[in-house]
């Protein structure tokens, strides 16, 4: 049985060779994982209003899912 050569990508920071399904970089330790995705793309919206109504304040949240 023949071994299949690897497959490679570079590390962004230091340019070392690495397996594509590393997480690290074994030269620099670079983080080579995706980015989670807990940012603003995730689909996620948070809505907030704000009214004041003959002095009473009315503060609406909502949050939602896209």
């Amino acid at each position: 049985m023949t071994r299949q050569p690897a497959i490679l990508k570079e590390c962004p920071a230091c340019g070392t060779q690495v397996p594509d399904d590393a997480n690290f970089c074994s030269c620099c330790r670079h983080d080579l994982a995706p980015p989670e995705s807990n940012d603003a793309t995730s689909g996620r919206a948070i809505v907030a209003f704000v009214v004041i109504v003959g002095g009473l304040l009315i503060t609406a949240i909502i949050l939602s899912r896209v």
